[in-house]
């Protein structure tokens, strides 16, 4: 009997959720409907009113649409409605809510966003500063072209607040081919420009990671001249978002693995995955989780993704590097590793 009762309740659960998404979710994008955003919108203007914050609310519409639908048709309309819905999770904090208010027309909530002035970011800084004036801890203002000291290896710095190397470093500094024709992108608008970037060297091994470091300043690092090198292993800036590793950037570095730290509704880019893919001498790209806008067109052989398509459970990737050159990728999930052997 309680089994029973049991499983009744699991069902009963279940058709819950699926009355709430029928109630909630739009059919065709799976995004929250206009009746969600006018209770949750409520809520927000409460929470506001309550803790003394500003409500943020971006409001946006595509333009031209009917064109797209009368030219192609209502069918390729919906798929770019889904495209769309699909980018704008992706670009979007998980406390973010998007909303498809009606026909090409959305509607973002953005949660918890914090201004240079408020109290609570004051406070932080200000606890900051305590420490420091301690003088306990050693601080740095990283710059290109620093060493950052970290016994065992050298990491030097690429990209810090908006500045790139302005030199080659030791190994690069020819010219890259992939160069020629390529895109001019505009300078980014956001604070990704100002990722902190390094090139580690460990032994014969060499890794890059260029956070979420944007186009414009990819290109600064690599065209015409390839100021990086070659690299072994690519930590894929910007969780693979669309936003980077423009493939003059990753033909140039042309690595031997990729490594993508995305998740399944942010980064992962088919450009991307596909770009990546496409590089000269790759042996293999790794992804943290099963990209949703990739799907599995793009997406690499399950054996290479920690959390493939389905419930996150949280399975990891794990670099294990040597100075030899050689190295070793395992994925928790499937507890198996590659080895890759030093060249």
């Amino acid at each position: 009997m309680v089994r029973r009762f049991y499983d009744l309740k699991a069902l009963y659960d279940r058709k819950k959720d699926k009355l709430l998404d029928f109630a909630y979710k739009d059919p065709l994008t799976g995004l929250y409907n206009r009746r969600f955003f006018e209770e949750k919108i409520e809520t927000e203007f409460a929470r506001c009113k309550r803790y003394q914050r500003q409500l943020q609310l971006a409001m946006l519409d595509l333009d031209h649409f009917k064109l797209i639908n009368d030219t192609f048709g209502h069918n390729r309309g919906d798929q770019l409605l889904q495209t769309m819905s699909h980018r704008m999770l992706a670009c979007v904090r998980e406390t973010d809510t998007v909303c498809r208010h009606a026909g090409d027309e959305y509607l973002i909530v953005l949660s918890a966003l914090r201004e240079p002035t408020e109290a609570a970011t004051e406070r932080g800084w200000s606890a900051y500063q305590d420490l420091l004036a301690k003088g306990k801890y050693k601080r740095m203002t990283a710059k290109p072209g620093d060493v950052l000291p970290i016994l065992g290896m050298d990491a030097v710095v690429a990209s810090a607040d908006g500045a790139v190397l302005d030199h080659p470093l030791p190994r690069a500094g020819e010219e890259n081919p992939a160069c020629k024709g390529a895109e001019q992108y505009p300078v980014d608008q956001t604070e990704n420009l100002r990722s902190l970037g390094t090139v580690i060297t460990f032994g014969k091994l060499r890794i890059l990671d260029l956070g979420d470091l944007t186009h414009d300043k990819e290109m600064e690092l690599m065209c015409p001249q390839n100021k990086l090198g070659k690299i072994d292993i690519y930590i894929v800036s910007h969780h693979g978002f669309a936003q980077s590793s423009s493939l003059p950037f990753v033909y140039g570095l042309a690595p031997r693995v990729a490594i993508m730290d995305n998740g399944a509704k942010k980064g992962g880019s088919p450009s991307v995955l596909d770009g990546i893919r496409k590089s000269p001498g790759l042996d293999d790209l790794w992804q943290l989780h099963f990209s949703e806008e990739g799907g599995t067109a793009h997406n690499v052989a399950t054996e290479f993704i920690a959390n493939p398509d389905g419930p996150d459970a949280a399975n990891d990737l794990e670099l294990t590097a040597n100075p030899d050159g050689s190295f070793e990728v395992s994925n928790s999930r499937t507890q198996k590793s590659k080895n890759y052997p030093a060249r």
